[in-house]
């Protein structure tokens, strides 16, 4: 197999890759490879996330905004986002359309969480962050980044205390979708963000929204960040940053040959798995080479 490069930057989840199944990170991130067919969720999610930005931008400019003004902004960021994929994801016939897409901010903006409603008071959308781990990157010699990026630093009205906002979409909510945040790194990567440029963050705020054919619901899940957490967390974080470029360094990824083959459906790159390494390039010429960074066109700290 070729050797492939290593990522400009790290992120929780090329991490989470990693610690799921080395062979993964190295297809993913190594290799920048991506299946050629167009990924309803992430597409969709990517759109939803956009025109959530977009809505919290104008407030932050106009608080006095109406909630109805804030959905239409949000819906035409969403549907510029979507661009060339509007057609394709018409034609999916599910639940993630352009119409429910456009429904669906409807909801969040003026029933769910409205702003200036919810409790929480927006203060930077789209917050994006570069850490200096103290490792060097094994190709430049660079200081190697871990970067990121959520969906908005908020203040809670209340109690003064910083809180992080992560919006979900999904097809359905209850106490399986509300248990599963408590350990996910994403979050604690968050608020260790956070802490290191000096903001303090209480919890990080789940929201889910759950997108049906016929009817919208949504929850909230919490994950509080004391700073023992925080401090685990980075623990975990660059013991699996120097193995990632262990494997690099010596061109091994091995397959991990268990539950992850099949999360969420069949892993994307089960077909290059199931292939021997003496004819896997001939696989991997069937997916796009795609890269993608947390620090593209984004504010942060």
């Amino acid at each position: 197999m070729e050797k492939g490069t290593f990522p400009t930057v790290i992120d929780s989840t090329a991490l989470a890759d990693f610690a799921l199944c080395p062979r993964r990170f190295y297809w993913r991130w190594a290799r920048k490879k991506t299946p050629t067919a167009l990924n309803t969720h992430t597409t969709f999610g990517k759109a939803f996330a956009s025109g959530l930005e977009a809505a919290r931008l104008r407030y932050l400019e106009d608080s006095d905004t109406p909630a109805d003004a804030l959905a239409a902004v949000a819906i035409r960021a969403a549907m510029r986002e979507l661009g060339d994929d509007y057609d394709e994801l018409a034609e999916q016939g599910e639940a993630k359309t352009p119409t429910r897409l456009a429904q669906a901010l409807t909801y969040y903006l003026t029933e769910a969480w409205p702003l200036g409603a919810d409790g929480l008071v927006p203060e930077k959308p789209e917050y994006t962050f570069a850490i200096d781990t103290g490792f060097r990157h094994p190709d430049t010699g660079d200081p190697l980044l871990f970067a990121g990026r959520f969906d908005l630093l908020a203040r809670d009205e209340v109690t003064g205390e910083m809180v992080i906002v992560d919006d979900k979409t999904t097809s359905a909510l209850g106490d399986r979708w509300l248990a599963q945040w408590r350990m996910r790194g994403q979050f604690l990567a968050y608020a260790w963000a956070a802490r290191t440029f000096g903001i303090r963050v209480s919890r990080c705020v789940v929201r889910g929204l759950a997108i049906l054919k016929t009817k919208f619901a949504h929850a909230e899940a919490f994950v509080y960040t004391p700073d023992w957490r925080l401090d685990e967390w980075e623990e975990w974080m660059r013991h699996h940053l120097a193995l990632v470029i262990a494997y690099y360094q010596r061109g091994q990824w091995p397959k991990v040959y268990s539950a992850a083959c099949s999360m969420y459906g069949e892993c994307p790159y089960a077909d290059l798995c199931m292939t021997p390494d003496t004819r896997v390039e001939e696989v991997a010429e069937q997916y796009e080479e795609a890269e993608w960074s947390p620090l593209d066109n984004r504010n942060g700290l």
